[in-house]
């Protein structure tokens, strides 16, 4: 996994899980381990477009459909690092 980070690590957010203290709002992206390994990521830290009330992600979004979703993670600076490092291996979602 060299060079590849989490998206907590890149966004530098600070609500990766941490089990010193979980007095602060933990990212869902950091505890969400359907998606464990996508994309080389811990939990969903390498796949975040895909969990709802992420830094990106409002809850009001996830009313809406994935596909539509995904248009404010095109722009993402994370998304984009993603899919240029995984490249044809890159996965939208587990499959």
């Amino acid at each position: 996994m060299k060079g590849k980070v989490n998206c907590w690590e890149h966004f530098k957010c600070g609500r990766e899980v941490s089990p010193e203290d979980l007095s602060f709002d933990v990212c869902p992206a950091a505890k969400d381990t359907s998606f464990d390994g996508g994309n080389g990521g811990k939990n969903a830290g390498r796949m975040c477009w895909a969990v709802f009330n992420t830094k990106c992600k409002s809850k009001e979004e996830a009313d809406e459909k994935m596909d539509e979703g995904r248009v404010t993670c095109s722009i993402c600076s994370f998304y984009k690092l993603v899919k240029e490092q995984e490249g044809e291996n890159f996965k939208e979602v587990k499959s």
